[in-house]
């Protein structure tokens, strides 16, 4: 009798790694369904009225594929999330940076949870940091839900 696989299995069978894993998946599940309507996508499209989005790699070079069609479609793009219902969003400064450059042809672009896509304006950014926070643009009031931030000494 092996004494590793004894020790591990259950006598109804059941693994109890297996069990634990399935519990921690739910919590997961639990976390990320409080979370998602917080959570944003971001991606930089040309200000040139170009309805398809434009991607800019870390370098400022344009990022992009083209898929069957001719339809462009971004190569990349980031994430943040809602700070303050009044339109505030936080994200990572090299998902912005080539759009903050003075001179760049390029906008922000914020899709929400519920697949809206909105403009946005970088009104604070810290390279050192790697932080940056949106403005959303919209001319209609907005049904946003900011993140709940935790206490990390907690």
């Amino acid at each position: 009798q092996d004494p590793v696989r004894s020790e591990a299995t259950k006598p109804d069978g059941a693994d109890p790694g297996i069990e634990q894993i399935e519990a921690m998946e739910g919590v997961f599940r639990r976390a990320i369904e409080k979370v998602r309507p917080s959570v944003v996508s971001i991606y930089l499209r040309s200000s040139q009225g170009m309805a398809n989005p434009v991607v800019a790699g870390p370098d400022g070079r344009i990022i992009s594929s083209t898929l069957g069609g001719g339809e462009l479609q971004p190569a990349s793009f980031g994430s943040g999330f809602i700070i303050r219902k009044e339109g505030l969003v936080a994200t990572c400064y090299h998902v912005v940076r080539s759009a903050s450059r003075p001179g760049s042809m390029l906008e922000v672009a914020v899709q929400l949870h519920n697949g809206a896509i909105l403009p946005a304006a970088i009104i604070g950014a810290d390279p050192r940091s790697d932080l940056a926070v949106l403005r959303l643009l919209s001319q209609t009031p907005l049904d946003l839900v900011p993140i709940q931030v935790g206490d990390g000494s907690k």
